[in-house]
């Protein structure tokens, strides 16, 4: 900010003076201000830009590598699975239980498959006992490049604040054909 004002008020001397104590006139002087105070807010956004982007890679990096507690605070064991047509779509629905070893709260449920975490799109949490808690139906819509076979997969639990994985566990997903890419 300082080099623009430097050289308007350079440029205004030399113009009220009359004189030149450089060879380069007055009018040189202030299209080199009006190009650096053009540039000034352009480095200014980009180092904004710069702070934003680390700041969403640790946001991130937060929610795509979440702790495997140990000793666990939250356990979750995946069951089983079946796989079906919804609404047109192919639905994998996964049964799992939930043990905490105190207050639970989940607030939300992810399934990490191929590499993609895909939101549950219909889940209820049931309490069996104090230390027991269950899902008989996480449904997850399956994206569509998604191969029939045997996959590695892992839940995702948003609970008190933290999210929470299982253990990597196989899945037998079975595509209708008709939903295939």
């Amino acid at each position: 900010m300082i080099i623009p004002i430097f050289l308007d008020a350079l440029g205004i001397y030399q113009l009220a003076s009359g004189s030149q104590f450089t060879n380069v006139p007055s009018w040189v002087w202030f299209q080199i201000a009006l190009l650096v105070f053009l540039i000034i807010p352009f480095i200014a956004f980009h180092k904004l830009r710069v702070q934003r982007d680390e700041l969403q890679a640790k946001l991130q990096k937060g929610k795509d590598t979440p702790k495997l507690p140990s000793p666990p605070e939250l356990e979750i064991i995946y069951i089983n699975n079946k796989c079906g047509i919804e609404n047109g779509a192919n639905i994998v629905t996964i049964c799992a239980e939930y043990r905490p070893t105190g207050k639970m709260n989940i607030e939300q449920l992810e399934l990490h498959l191929l590499g993609r975490r895909i939101p549950s799109s219909d889940w209820r949490v049931m309490k069996a006992s104090q230390d027991l808690w269950f899902t008989s139906d996480n449904k997850f819509e399956l994206p569509r490049k998604t191969s029939s076979g045997e996959h590695s997969a892992e839940l995702f639990a948003f609970a008190n604040g933290e999210w929470w994985r299982s253990q990597s566990f196989s899945i037998d997903i079975t595509i209708n054909p008709e939903r295939a890419p």
